[in-house]
């Protein structure tokens, strides 16, 4: 669901990301910007997401959270991610 969602909003997916430390496995995924690229980390269980801003080993970190539900998950990438 929410792949689809993200596909939508012009991201594609870029790698799979094995879990390590506080960071579930997941996929993130990656939209060209005018500006800067956005990445978005979503994990595989669709409870946790994180919005990175910015090129390179050291991006900002836009936004990132733990969800109950993947409507509300959906919610917080399409408030972020445009």
């Amino acid at each position: 669901m929410i792949s689809t969602q993200l596909t939508a909003m012009g991201f594609v997916p870029t790698k799979h990301v094995k879990a390590g430390g506080a960071r579930p496995a997941g996929v993130q995924y990656e939209r060209k910007g005018p500006f800067e690229p956005m990445c978005v980390f979503v994990a595989l269980d669709e409870t946790f997401a994180e919005i990175v801003l910015g090129p390179g080993q050291r991006p900002r970190v836009y936004g990132r959270g733990r969800f109950s539900t993947a409507e509300d998950l959906g919610n917080f990438l399409r408030l972020h991610a445009n």
